[in-house]
């Protein structure tokens, strides 16, 4: 009968892990957001009014009330 020497294969097992790991995570972070749906899509069209930031030309003009006691900086 003939003996076989026992080799030890972990590092090779330790590579090809290490190496599936990284494809997956590649495939993780650059294909599949790239071929998923975007969010929203196929939802409700939904437009808000646009408001305005200014007030009307005839608005009144109120002075401003600067509460001296409750002032941060000196």
């Amino acid at each position: 009968m003939q003996e076989f020497e026992f080799v030890d294969n972990r590092r090779v097992f330790w590579f090809l892990g290490a190496l599936v790991l990284v494809v997956g995570l590649l495939v993780a972070f650059l294909i599949v957001p790239s071929i998923s749906q975007t969010p929203g899509m196929g939802g409700p069209d939904v437009r808000l009014p646009k408001i305005g930031t200014l007030p009307p030309q005839d608005a009144p003009h109120l002075p401003l009330q600067i509460n001296r006691d409750r002032a941060t900086h000196p």
